[in-house]
């Protein structure tokens, strides 16, 4: 028997929901089978049933004792006075390598501050989330996070949010609910925008003519809306005699189509793309009319995903902090508990993660710290991940 989905990546969130059962058919204090018996009845890895367990060892569900096993817990203990804080964690099932990053470092940042993080999945925000929300609060949460969504799904996301008992703590600005946001009104956006305007300063001291922007046909994405904006900024300041802005639906013709009009601009094209998985996109797009990266054209992505550095060539991107937006969610949503706000009030810094796609070894290798210097940017080498950078 298999319990795993065409969502592989949140596979141990089944597995957890299926082991969340078994445990309220056993008394505190049962012995659970073993991590590889569990998983040959269940269809999956061992190291899969691993960290759906330790999830629930997080919530307080399983005891894990080393050398014995692993145990039901006892429920009454989950319940006395001075437990630890209750946060509910709703996952959703399209979940990116952004949002699944980010929904890792919560776990951490909630085990460090003896945070209970209960975690639950979705694939929308509609009437299925409500019956995870009732869940989640008689399991006694005070407060959930939403660590990412869909754009098309924020209008749904805001009615939930709107209609839910516990305050949900979400990672953009609703309209009417800038409240809920991690970071305020003021500040939210202002990193990606940043981000952009520097791509565009960075091409333009390299000497590239034609800059041009890729991202999402997504009207209801207040990032992309911000991002745009940074282009916009970008054309006018730098002189680009044109406003190549081209939003591309998903699917590898509108790709391959776009790359076609862009290649006629090589070598002079340099691509500020919305995120590294619209950059990886193109890159294939390119490879496949036999231009590559920075010979051809230049390159850079956001976010710095695992892809980034498995692409190919290694693309070149850009990022925040990831710690930044996990330590601000569970912050806010500790203070939405008790009715009060404790949103973002500065903008994390932004890093430039250096690799081979965007153009600077190729124009300016004598000079990269220099510009980088600059333009006001923190660099990081090949081998840095985000996590070890902001250490």
């Amino acid at each position: 028997m298999s319990l795993i989905s065409s969502t592989p990546q949140l596979k141990y969130m089944l597995i957890k929901d299926h082991l969340d059962q078994l445990i309220q058919t056993l008394d505190s204090g049962d012995k659970l089978p073993s991590e590889r018996d569990l998983a040959s009845q269940l269809g999956c890895s061992f190291l899969t049933v691993r960290k759906a367990l330790n999830l629930l060892s997080q919530e307080g569900r399983v005891v894990k004792r080393t050398g014995s096993g692993t145990f039901v817990a006892d429920a009454s203990r989950n319940t006395t006075a001075g437990q630890q804080d209750r946060v509910g964690l709703l996952l959703h099932a399209k979940g990116d390598a952004y949002g699944l990053r980010i929904a890792g470092l919560l776990t951490e940042e909630a085990r460090q501050r003896s945070v209970n993080l209960v975690t639950k999945m979705v694939d929308q925000f509609a009437r299925q989330a409500d019956t995870q929300i009732n869940e989640l609060t008689r399991e006694g949460c005070a407060s959930v996070i939403v660590p990412w969504l869909p754009w098309e799904q924020s209008d749904e996301l805001a009615k939930l949010v709107k209609r839910s008992a516990l305050p949900i703590c979400v990672p953009v600005l609703l309209p009417g609910l800038e409240e809920y946001c991690f970071e305020r009104p003021t500040l939210f956006g202002q990193t990606t925008q940043q981000c952009v305007e520097s791509a565009g300063a960075y091409f333009s001291e390299l000497g590239y003519k034609q800059i041009a922007f890729v991202g999402p046909v997504s009207p209801e994405d207040t990032i992309l809306q911000r991002k745009m904006m940074g282009y916009t900024n970008v054309v006018c300041r730098h002189g680009i005699a044109d406003f190549r802005s081209h939003l591309v639906k998903s699917g590898s013709a509108a790709m391959d189509k776009l790359a076609a009009e862009l290649q006629g601009l090589c070598p002079d094209l340099a691509i500020i793309a919305y995120d590294d998985t619209h950059a990886i996109r193109l890159l294939t797009a390119m490879h496949k009319l036999g231009r590559s990266a920075p010979d051809d054209f230049a390159i850079l992505g956001y976010n710095d995903t695992e892809a980034a550095l498995h692409s190919d060539p290694p693309l070149s991107s850009f990022y925040t902090r990831y710690e930044y937006v996990a330590h601000w969610l569970l912050r806010h949503a500790l203070a939405l508990a008790k009715n009060k706000t404790d949103q973002s009030t500065q903008s994390p810094p932004l890093y430039l993660h250096v690799r081979q796609t965007c153009g600077i070894k190729k124009r300016l290798a004598d000079k990269t710290d220099e510009l980088l210097s600059q333009l006001g940017l923190l660099e990081t080498s090949p081998e840095t991940t985000p996590s070890e950078a902001s250490q």
